[in-house]
């Protein structure tokens, strides 16, 4: 079954996600005259790029609001899910749909009637066949 749901995460969190993703990518910029990590944020960030910057962010705050919203809607996944995100500036909400296939709630059935059970006479066959007088060819 596929399922999908409109999921959004507060611009706190957005704020929270985009400061930690700076954490991590700021000490691998190397900008000249400033020691690793010291330069100031905002030519950090220039160097960094936009689109670097949201990348880590959002890998680091989807997997908490995917499952999130999965413990909300009851869902029990089956697969990895592509999320589309719609809406992701500074400041603002993210909001983004995920995409998933989840295992159908199917209830069983209460009791169900095969007939009655039919037996085979193998038995009889088995001991004919034993009996039977069977060569096989020697290794040669």
């Amino acid at each position: 079954m596929r399922s999908s749901r409109a999921v959004e995460v507060d611009a706190d969190q957005v704020s929270r996600s985009i400061d930690q993703a700076y954490s991590r990518l700021a000490p691998r910029v190397r900008i000249a005259g400033f020691r690793p990590g010291k330069a100031p944020r905002p030519m950090v960030e220039r160097e960094i790029g936009w689109p670097a910057l949201r990348q880590e962010a959002l890998d680091l705050i989807l997997p908490t609001a995917y499952n999130s919203a999965l413990d909300e809607a009851g869902l029990d996944p089956i697969d990895v899910p592509r999320v589309e995100v719609q809406q992701f500036d500074r400041g603002q909400p993210i909001t983004g749909t995920p995409r998933v296939s989840s295992r159908s709630s199917v209830a069983p059935a209460s009791s169900v009637d095969l007939g009655p059970a039919q037996t085979t006479h193998t038995g009889c066959r088995l001991s004919s066949v034993r009996s039977a007088e069977t060569s096989w060819p020697s290794p040669g």
